[in-house]
């Protein structure tokens, strides 16, 4: 009897371990054009998606067309989210408005993600045109954007097309972002 209790644990750990290697190694669900296709005009329309961001702010993606949108996911406990931030709100603030980031929280509580923010924003300081929401339902990550794992980043061109979902950091730094003005 002990034999077979010990095969079968054996048969549960490696069923464990081809399941774990399976969801850290397969692409990023999505439909959303590769990378190398970002400059195509080609692209579906984003659905017309409605934030409310965290002072109470209403933000929809159509009133945001004619300017570059990244939908970024990201949560206070991400340790990568966190190093990539710095770049990433230089990189928003050196377009003039021209990119908009909407920071999409995923975190389970909401003073985790204010204190997140407060130590990448000091209250001194401002991220211009970003715009800081909690997806308290995880809905918007889950649901909307199938985002399974953070950081990940959606890219919403000019004219309202999805161009691009970024799994992991992105390179903030040598983003162009002239060629997604649409």
């Amino acid at each position: 009897m002990r034999p077979k209790i010990i095969a079968f644990a054996v048969l549960l750990l490696l069923a464990g371990a081809a399941a774990s290697y399976d969801w850290w190694h397969r692409p990023a669900l999505t439909a959303i054009q590769a990378p190398a296709q970002m400059v195509s005009k080609e692209g579906p329309l984003a659905a017309d998606r409605v934030f409310t961001d965290t002072k109470g702010t209403v933000v929809s993606l159509k009133d945001l067309r004619g300017r570059v949108v990244l939908l970024h996911f990201w949560a206070s406990w991400c340790a990568t989210c966190l190093a990539e931030f710095p770049d990433l709100l230089r990189a928003v603030a050196a377009q003039g408005g021209d990119v908009v980031l909407l920071a999409v929280s995923i975190d389970d509580d909401p003073s985790a993600m204010n204190r997140a923010i407060d130590r990448l924003v000091p209250p001194e300081s401002e991220a211009p045109h970003t715009v800081w929401i909690w997806d308290e339902g995880k809905d918007i990550s889950l649901r909307g954007f199938n985002v399974l794992r953070t950081p990940e980043t959606v890219v919403i061109d000019g004219a309202g097309r999805l161009r691009d979902k970024i799994a992991g950091p992105g390179d903030w730094a040598t983003m162009d972002f002239t060629a997604l003005s649409g």
